[in-house]
């Protein structure tokens, strides 16, 4: 039987684990298995569908401590720190050159990404749910639709359509959208964390 057998046997009769988890299972079959081996077995696992590999972060009492863990949600932090420039490079005259080319590269990125990738990751919060193509093709094209229906949304207010109401409205709407996200990841997170703790209670 070879260690990707083993590992899949193992699985099967366990609801949540750990690489560590594997690892010290292999080792009572085998003491000359090292973390290596493991570790490349359950790759292989993963690449070829035989197991789904998910980051679980700790559980956190509360929201605040779980916002400490910045990678897991460096990608947010970029949403939130992207608005904000953009909002001021706009806000700012754009006669001189630096900034008209700042303006148009942040932008570009806002506009095109930016409040789509911030709905995206606000309706699937736990990472595993679409793969990286998946998600940027999804953010592009939530991006695409959320522009011109904040444009109608502000066509019927007192701002109108111009510049400043839709760059602020679109800020608005991404940051607050990533502030949903935050609150979901660490729900989500904390969940997992307690479901593994309970498998192996």
């Amino acid at each position: 039987m070879t260690l990707n057998d083993d590992i899949t046997l193992y699985l099967k009769t366990e609801r949540a684990v750990t690489v560590q988890d594997v690892l010290q299972y292999l080792r009572s079959r085998d003491s000359s298995v090292n973390d290596e081996q493991v570790t490349d077995a359950v790759w292989d696992l993963a690449r070829t569908g035989g197991v789904v590999l998910e980051y679980v972060g700790p559980a956190t009492d509360s929201i605040s401590e779980y916002l400490k863990f910045w990678e897991r949600n460096l990608d947010l932090y970029f949403v939130i720190g992207i608005s904000i420039i953009t909002l001021l490079i706009t806000s700012l005259d754009p006669s001189s050159f630096p900034l008209v080319a700042l303006r148009w590269i942040f932008g570009t990125i806002f506009l095109l990404f930016i409040p789509g990738f911030a709905l995206t990751e606000t309706l699937f919060p736990k990472g595993t749910e679409l793969d990286n193509n998946q998600r940027f093709a999804m953010s592009i094209g939530l991006s695409l639709a959320l522009v011109p229906l904040v444009g109608l949304a502000l066509n019927y207010s007192p701002w109108g359509i111009r510049l400043s109401p839709i760059i602020v409205s679109l800020v608005t709407l991404s940051i607050g959208m990533s502030l949903v996200c935050f609150e979901r990841r660490y729900k989500v997170s904390n969940r997992l964390a307690q479901s593994r703790h309970t498998a192996h209670s």
